[in-house]
């Protein structure tokens, strides 16, 4: 089975290396790596074809398990910032897919 490659070795690297963008692809296998390396290892048993679906499916799991991880409850308000980060994903998931259909 063929591993995955990432462009960068830190945690939370907006960009790859020598000044280039940080790939999607690399952004995920990072933040599984980061945060489930469990699941980062299973990727490099999927198919190619169906691998980057995988990689971006588990991503964005972990990356909603991370919102709770991240973000504190206030007290005084009684306000959580958690529900903010889960709205906009939840707005960003629905635009995404607004004319019925997968973006390609």
């Amino acid at each position: 089975p063929q591993s995955l490659s990432t462009s960068s070795g830190g945690k939370g690297n907006e960009q790859g290396g020598a000044g280039k963008p940080h790939s999607a692809e690399a952004y995920c296998f990072d933040l599984l790596k980061d945060h489930d390396r469990e699941h980062s290892l299973w990727l490099s048993r999927i198919p190619q074809k169906e691998r980057l679906a995988a990689l971006a499916i588990q991503a964005f799991n972990t990356e909603l398990t991370l919102v709770a991880d991240k973000t504190s409850k206030s007290e005084a308000s009684g306000f959580s910032s958690s529900s903010l980060r889960f709205r906009w994903w939840k707005d960003a998931v629905s635009t995404t897919w607004t004319d019925g259909f997968a973006p390609q």
